[in-house]
């Protein structure tokens, strides 16, 4: 905010100064016209003697002689000076041979020093002589008036009092304006300027300092502040630097702390638990009160067997390091609980040990977890090999059924005992023959999948060369595409490294991406096999022009049973466990498989297997 200009410093300083100038200029006015005065009545004492010096003879003839007529014009002639107001003739007897005076309505003046003087009249008396006579003849007495005696003294005295003062506001307004100019100006500007002073953000003051030449001692003192200010800057800069690091310190450790543990503690020397943070009640289940000065294995009880406390004993003993101890202790509600313990061990200066200080936390969800995945994974465990016995059983015992579906069959397909009668038979037979090899097909698909989970099937190893296989797998598919009218390419390098691995799971892999290529593509199509070196990686891809995957279908293309298309001519031709096996095998192999199609414009498929053992060339 701004300051006011009355009532500060500089301007008491000044109103002061200008006090004691009027009050010094009237006391010296008062002596002044103390000494006026004295010799205004010396000078008034001085003329009207003279004055009746002058007709003092005449007034001695008159009073010698009784001469009343003369001593009329005597007297009246008194009255030329305007001060005197009465004048009387008295012989030697004290008998008044003449008096005079003014008219009554005499003016009187009253002045700021009428109490200095008196309205009374001043008698003069001379005593009268004849130049003859050296006796005493009369007494010539005149009264003098203050105020008529005084009156041009009186109008000097107010000239000169309004002179003086005058002169006390002339210098009261240029020792005004001196102080303004050299002391309140800038008093009031530095005041306006460190009014907005805050010690928290020094650098809000602009401090402008005075030139060298123009240096005096509020120059210097302002040149100090500034110097001072501009260093609380920095060290105020250093200060909120150090105290924003300090701040961001203690949360990162208080966010480390929360994240790390629940709670802490001390222990003594004897293990006692001697002190635990605020978080100790809600965190752990135990209330801080009902375990202070207990041993944890006091708190735990039987619920820890002597073979579990070893390792922290051990630490405790050896005054090391605890990590990570877990142990068990009843809760206040009475259910079982579980804790995980750090801490590292506490010396004093002397070297002496005091006790453990350290954190915990509360595991019991994640114990109880662990439990409940244990018995999940045994539980999936025993259902998996259940399912695989399941599955392996029923399988065999399929292949029975359907063996003697398929062959008898096949019988009365090539009418081998003559004719069947009726065309509709040859039909029937056709279809039932179909079938079973349907089922003889998912039931080895099924098989396969139990073996590859249960880790089952035998794996056998070797170096394949890898532009043999390719063209093995597409002369399979050959008849199938071209009865499609289907284009069938391959590009395979001659110079590719041989793959390590089972040849039975790698063309089941190529064929059975290959039948879906040929199963899902329209006539005129085209099928692409290619196989490359990728980052030590042999990499095939099997790409079509066919129908595509819709896009909700393709995160659950691989799983079993699953069916690419919803056009049921089409899925009917296959059991939905194609995708899955080659999944599989891929997955048995150390590799990935990566799908991506277009709906209207065709798949991509691609392989991407580990080269082991070999040299690449």
């Amino acid at each position: 905010m701004k300051v006011r200009n009355t009532n500060k410093l500089a301007f008491k300083q000044a109103k002061l100064a200008v006090l004691i100038a009027v009050t010094l200029g009237l006391l010296f006015s008062a002596i002044q016209i103390s000494f006026d005065f004295k010799n205004e009545k010396s000078r008034v004492d001085t003329t009207v003697l003279q004055f009746l010096s002058t007709v003092r003879e005449s007034a001695a003839h008159a009073a010698f002689g009784l001469e009343e007529t003369l001593a009329q014009r005597v007297v009246s002639g008194l009255f030329e000076n305007k001060s005197i107001v009465r004048g009387e003739i008295r012989s030697d007897l004290g008998s008044i041979l003449w008096t005079e005076s003014r008219e009554s309505s005499i003016h009187s003046h009253h002045f700021l020093f009428d109490l200095l003087f008196s309205d009374e009249e001043t008698p003069y008396s001379i005593e009268l002589f004849v130049e003859e006579q050296s006796e005493l003849i009369g007494v010539l007495t005149v009264w003098v008036h203050s105020h008529m005696a005084f009156v041009d003294f009186f109008d000097r005295i107010v000239i000169t009092l309004l002179l003086g003062l005058l002169q006390s506001i002339i210098l009261a307004a240029l020792l005004m304006a001196a102080f303004y100019y050299l002391l309140t100006k800038r008093l009031v500007k530095m005041t306006n300027m460190f009014s907005v002073f805050d010690p928290k953000t020094p650098n809000n003051v602009k401090i402008e300092t005075p030139s060298p030449d123009t240096l005096d001692e509020l120059g210097v003192l302002l040149t100090v502040i500034g110097q001072y200010v501009s260093t609380q800057e920095k060290h105020l800069a250093e200060l909120t630097k150090s105290e924003e690091q300090r701040r961001l310190s203690e949360q990162r450790i208080k966010v480390f702390a929360e994240s790390s543990s629940d709670w802490f503690w001390e222990a003594d020397s004897k293990g006692r638990i001697t002190w635990g943070s605020d978080m100790i009640d809600a965190k752990s289940g135990r209330a801080f009160t009902n375990i202070k000065n207990l041993t944890r294995e006091e708190i735990a009880g039987s619920l820890m067997s002597d073979e579990k406390w070893l390792p922290y004993r051990k630490a405790f003993n050896d005054h090391t390091d605890i990590k990570g101890f877990v142990y068990s202790y009843l809760g206040d509600d009475g259910t079982i609980r579980s804790a995980e313990i750090s801490g590292k061990p506490v010396f004093s200066e002397a070297g002496e040990f005091l006790g453990f200080q350290g954190s915990a936390s509360d595991i019991t969800d994640r114990i109880q977890s662990e439990r409940n995945l244990q018995e999940a994974l045994l539980q999936a465990e025993q259902a998996n090999s259940a399912k695989s016995e399941f599955l392996a059983t029923m399988s065999h015992e399929f292949r029975t059924p359907l063996n003697a579906i398929l062959g008898f069959s096949e019988m009365m397909r090539a009418q081998y005992f003559g004719p069947l009668g009726s065309k509709n038979y040859s039909e029937y037979a056709n279809d039932i023959h179909h079938s079973g090899k349907h089922m003889l097909a998912l039931v080895n698909d099924v098989l396969d999948i139990a073996a590859i989970e249960a880790g089952k099937r035998l794996m056998s190893y070797e170096d394949i060369i890898v532009l043999d296989l390719v063209k093995d797998c597409v002369r399979n598919v050959e008849p199938a595409a071209l009865s499609q009218e289907i284009e069938l390419t391959y590009s395979v390098p001659k110079n590719l490294p041989t793959l390590y691995a089972d040849r039975r799971s790698i063309t089941q892999i190529i064929l059975n991406l290959l039948s879906n290529a040929v199963k899902f593509t329209q006539e005129n199509g085209v099928i692409s096999v290619m196989a490359s070196v990728e980052e030590q990686n042999l990499v095939f891809k099997v790409i079509d022009t066919g129908i595509g995957i819709l896009p909700e279908n393709l995160p659950s293309i691989t799983e079993p049973f699953s069916q690419s298309h919803s056009d049921p001519h089409k899925a009917q031709d296959g059991t939905g466990l194609g995708l899955s096996i080659v999944e599989s095998l891929i997955t048995t192999h150390d590799g990935e498989l990566n799908i991506d199609s277009v709906v209207g414009v065709g798949t991509s498929v691609t392989v991407v297997l580990p080269f082991q053992n070999t040299n690449i060339i």
